[in-house]
């Protein structure tokens, strides 16, 4: 990706390349990960759980859909390994955000030229012009190819920039969400889904012309996870004020800084499937994950600390980051701190968020509740918080081949013994 200031919709500023990524440098570290996730369960137990997640997944998505199998999809996208497939994506990500995945009607007819009256057609054209290259999947794709999915991606853009004229501002940083929309579920679909998005889960990030409207406000609740969490982290980020170097990570739900096509795609199972807040909690899991690799000088006033913070984060490759380590630490913290309790902590600090917010909706949020209340009570959560019991069963389930072993080795142990007793008699 060629660099974008992601701060503000609609301008392209020069004060920091957001979209440099370098590869190596001191981030080649073994990171904590689905190791951890699946510590107990053998290769033929992780293998029993795909496959089960699989099953779960046809069945579900060849059904009419439920309250309870969508509840259900909802707990498979947040566990290990998401949707597994592109092809189950395609199916899943419109039926989680309440949409037939066949379902081609638009509310704007997309091959009408009207849409381009809008007043962000310019920086749309900039912004896909530079498209279609970031990620591992276009190195084999030809120039032919990517300029029909920039065509495709433009009238995306603009069909929501003239429906929404009055109240969506775009920002650059959208063009990456509705890449992966458009990759995943074609033009049509991909079109409704980014709707639905806009109403609820991204709608925050469009809300005004400046950072103030809309990303401000989850900046600062960043600071109140860490906060509860991690003191140093928080006193860290405190003294830089606004963390700019997060700000992609937050809006574009990380697709601007990972170029693993499958990375950004699990991420996004995540993300549809969770509290429109999560990419908020996710950040303040890597900044207190990353904290300890800096070096910082305990006496470094805070006008120094910027330019350590950002060079770390900004050489940091995030392709390195364990996805599903991250899926994880968001999800317990989720739990730990819910986001209900975190915008009320919010507005009581004086954050000043959007009255046009969704976050402000408690009844829109019930939905997602289920996730954070009951994430290991799907049978097929094998990789997180449910490894312990799934080992547990592993062991009840062969009781008697243990007890026989044990027995034996009693009586080897006897012999042994016993033989050695007589013969030093």
């Amino acid at each position: 990706c060629q660099s974008t200031n992601l701060m503000q919709p609609g301008v392209v500023a020069e004060s920091i390349n957001m979209g440099k990524k370098k590869r190596g440098h001191h981030h080649h570290r073994k990171r904590i990960g689905t190791k951890v996730l699946t510590h107990g369960l053998r290769r033929f137990d992780i293998q029993k759980y795909r496959l089960e997640k699989i099953r779960q997944l046809h069945k579900i998505l060849n059904s009419t859909f439920t309250e309870e199998s969508i509840q259900l999809l909802r707990e498979i996208a947040v566990s290990q390994d998401g949707l597994m497939t592109d092809e189950y994506r395609a199916k899943a990500w419109p039926a989680l955000l309440g949409i037939p995945y066949d379902d081609s009607k638009l509310s704007v007819n997309l091959d009408n030229d009207l849409i381009y009256e809008n007043d962000f057609f310019g920086q749309i054209e900039k912004d896909v012009a530079r498209s279609m290259n970031c990620y591992d999947i276009f190195e084999e794709q030809s120039k032919h190819q990517k300029n029909i999915r920039r065509q495709r991606l433009t009238q995306i853009l603009n069909g929501i920039s003239y429906k929404y004229k009055e109240e969506h501002h775009y920002y650059q940083g959208f063009h990456d969400i509705c890449t992966i929309f458009l990759l995943i579920c074609g033009r049509e679909v991909g079109f409704n889904c980014i709707e639905v998005l806009n109403k609820y889960h991204i709608k925050d990030y469009s809300l005004g012309k400046s950072i103030d409207d809309g990303v401000r406000p989850l900046m600062e609740l960043v600071k109140i996870l860490l906060k509860h969490t991690d003191h140093q982290s928080y006193l860290l980020m405190q003294a830089i004020e606004i963390p700019i170097f997060c700000i992609s990570w937050i809006i574009t739900w990380f697709s601007h800084d990972l170029t693993e096509f499958a990375k950004i795609t699990r991420l996004f199972d995540f993300f549809i499937a969770s509290h429109p807040l999560a990419p908020v909690y996710m950040t303040a899991v890597i900044i207190r994950q990353e904290r300890k690799y800096m070096n910082i000088d305990p006496d470094a006033h805070e006008h120094e600390l910027l330019p350590i913070v950002h060079n770390h984060f900004q050489t940091l490759n995030k392709d390195d980051l364990d996805i599903e380590d991250l899926c994880y630490s968001t999800l317990r913290l989720m739990q730990k701190i819910e986001p209900v309790k975190l915008i009320a902590d919010g507005l009581g600090m004086g954050i000043q968020i959007s009255l046009k917010s969704p976050l402000r909706d408690d009844k829109a949020a019930i939905n997602y509740s289920s996730i954070i209340d009951r994430p290991a009570k799907s049978p097929i959560m094998i990789g997180h918080s449910n490894s312990k019991n799934r080992f547990k069963k592993y062991l009840e389930g062969r009781t008697d081949y243990f007890m026989t072993v044990f027995a034996i080795g009693v009586v080897f142990v006897a012999y042994f013994y016993r033989n050695g007793v007589m013969h030093a008699a």
